[in-house]
């Protein structure tokens, strides 16, 4: 759920993951955003899927109206680096966001890889859209982001 935090800013403070899409109206216009919580196999747990099929129907489900993106998931080679070097992100959501498909989408936040929390601003054919890193779990930062018009 999106929070009014001080006059224009929001916080979103659900702590439950909802799956799936949404609107929220921010600062008088509509915003559309889509939540998502699986990414790729990489040990035990929940919400994970393995095969580049199971990432191609996850993914399949994101409305090309998204603006905002959230993923447990970080895009394959954006802000997913784990401390071996490994990059450990989603190729399937990476293609999608790259993608003439996904152009609507200006802020995608996600988690899952805590040694690589941060920001980026990701230059893109039709748009620019910003990848936050949001897992900052031993820091207790917040993350403020400021989206032109």
């Amino acid at each position: 759920m999106l929070t009014r935090f001080k006059r224009g800013m929001f916080v979103i403070t659900s702590k439950r993951f909802v799956n799936g899409p949404g609107t929220n109206t921010l600062v008088g216009q509509l915003v559309k955003h889509f939540e998502q919580k699986a990414s790729p196999r990489h040990s035990t747990g929940a919400f994970q899927y393995g095969t580049t099929e199971e990432a191609n129907e996850i993914n399949a489900r994101i409305p090309s109206s998204t603006e905002i993106l959230i993923t447990h998931t970080p895009p394959y080679r954006t802000l997913d680096k784990t401390h071996s070097g490994k990059h450990a992100g989603c190729r399937n959501l990476a293609e999608r966001l790259t993608s003439n498909d996904l152009k609507n989408c200006r802020l995608h936040v996600f988690g899952h890889i805590h040694e690589a929390a941060g920001a980026i601003i990701m230059d893109r054919e039709h748009t620019e859209l910003v990848a936050v890193n949001a897992a900052m779990m031993h820091r207790k930062m917040a993350v403020v982001v400021d989206l032109k018009n």
